[in-house]
């Protein structure tokens, strides 16, 4: 029963906490690569840099949170940078000391600091923008701590933010602008996956110590834990996943305008009369022999 509690409890929080977060992440990189493909080079960076002015100083500003909560050094930061010659829109250089294991633990953080502040950005519009939608409510929203409810506590945001009536509001089109440059630079650099590697390993060895003390003290204290861990877990993955929906958006829109544009493209070239070409033989060049004696 010690074990069974003991790997139950661990497994949850670090699922819940670490991992559906980082395969979300995961999820809106890929995403964002997507969209800016389909858009091609020069629209495409038109568009990054132009969402930029909002969203890379959200995406430094969660670099620069966790390192202050985490006592790192910051060297320097740049909130945004379009004429770059590496083409970086923005960075933060920070230091910290190998032997302390609470700043360890805090390059994990640091490192996926603009998801969870990306998030936290579009809660705040949301909170703000439904205030001024007629009809809008956000009283059934909020964190589960149960693993039975927890799909369905982030469901109850999705359907929230996508109603159907929310479409013919202006508000709500200023909202999806805002978070959508907002989602855009929520990605991760591998600069900030490396860092976050760092503390990952401080935070596995962590959380097994806290699950074996707290089982041989109290089962009930341990599920209490990870309760907490769900609702933290729901209340993030939710406004993620309003990021990732904004981001299928808006590949699924530029999808269809390429698609569209592909089919205009043809439809003028069937259309247009094939000319005729005059093919000339080539004049015959005379072949050169070599003889070996």
């Amino acid at each position: 029963m010690f074990w069974r509690a003991l790997f139950e409890n661990f497994a949850l929080q670090l699922v819940f906490f670490v991992g559906i977060i980082s395969v979300l992440g995961l999820i809106i990189w890929r995403l964002n690569k997507t969209f800016f493909k389909l858009l091609g080079f020069k629209k495409g960076r038109r568009v990054f840099l132009a969402t930029g002015i909002i969203g890379v100083p959200i995406h430094e500003f969660g670099h620069v949170f966790f390192c202050i909560l985490f006592f790192h050094k910051i060297k320097e930061v740049k909130w945004f940078t379009p004429n770059s010659a590496d083409g970086t829109l923005g960075y933060v250089r920070h230091t910290f000391k190998k032997r302390n294991v609470y700043q360890q633990i805090g390059n994990f953080f640091i490192g996926i600091g603009p998801l969870l502040f990306g998030s936290g950005a579009i809660v705040l519009l949301m909170f703000l923008f439904f205030l001024l939608i007629p009809g809008a409510s956000m009283n059934n929203l909020g964190g589960s701590t149960s693993l039975a409810q927890y799909w369905h506590s982030v469901w109850n945001v999705v359907e929230t933010v996508f109603r159907p009536a929310n479409l013919v509001n202006g508000w709500w089109w200023i909202f999806i602008v805002l978070a959508s440059s907002i989602a855009m630079h929520m990605d991760l650099s591998w600069a900030d996956i490396k860092g976050g590697l760092r503390g990952l390993l401080f935070i596995s060895i962590i959380l097994f110590i806290m699950n074996v003390i707290l089982v041989l003290i109290k089962k009930s204290w341990a599920r209490a834990v990870t309760n907490a861990f769900l609702w933290l877990s729901v209340s993030v993955v939710s406004f993620m996943a309003i990021a990732i929906l904004i981001l299928v958006f808006l590949v699924l829109v530029s999808l269809l305008v390429t698609l569209i544009k592909r089919g205009i493209k043809r439809r003028l070239s069937k259309g247009k009369k094939p000319q005729k070409q005059v093919v000339e033989a080539p004049a015959e060049e005379p072949e050169t022999a070599v003889a070996e004696g």
